[in-house]
């Protein structure tokens, strides 16, 4: 997964508290 994509979803998803491997 890009990191792009992580940070997309990071935003969809409105879950910043959520630690994402990008």
């Amino acid at each position: 997964m890009s990191k792009n994509q992580c940070l997309e979803k990071l935003i969809s998803k409105k879950q910043k508290s959520l630690k994402f491997d990008c």
